[in-house]
């Protein structure tokens, strides 16, 4: 028995996941190939990730989250690999990120490290080096600059 069927079987209903703002779209990686269906996991996933905010939670880890979502890590893992992300922490990083933007570009942020925290970080030079791979700034640079400091978000 799949996976897919398990869902399919206890009713879980596949959920539309909201657009995101194309200024705070983070990079993920595009194929040339058609588009697939999406694994319901990672639709359940993304649920998870909007309702609960799971990624601000900075204990959170990949068995934890495969547990919340009733499957194995190994599972899990590659159905976040197969979405276009390189691992676990590759997906909650840009979610964390993703949502110090918006804390930024809404006027909510009086202290980078403040709002680092606020998202789920647990420290600040990770905070800063995940803030740099994704968007090519530093936070003081944007919050000084706004999004024309970011380089192809």
């Amino acid at each position: 028995m799949t996976y897919q069927e398990l869902f399919v079987r206890f009713g879980v209903q596949r959920v539309e996941t909201p657009k995101v703002d194309a200024a705070l779209s983070l990079q993920v990686p595009s194929t040339t190939e058609e588009p697939k269906v999406i694994n319901p996991l990672i639709e359940e996933l993304y649920r998870l990730m909007d309702e609960e905010e799971i990624w601000r939670n900075p204990d959170m880890n990949l068995p934890e989250l495969a547990s919340k979502l009733y499957t194995n890590r190994s599972y899990l893992s590659k159905a976040i690999q197969e979405a276009g992300f390189k691992n676990y922490s590759d997906l909650i990083n840009q979610r964390r990120i993703m949502e110090f933007l918006k804390l930024a570009d809404s006027g909510q942020v009086s202290s980078v490290q403040d709002a680092f925290f606020q998202v789920g970080f647990r420290s600040r030079e990770t905070a800063l080096r995940c803030f740099k791979k994704y968007t090519g700034a530093l936070p003081s640079d944007y919050l000084r600059n706004g999004a024309s400091s970011l380089t192809d978000l």
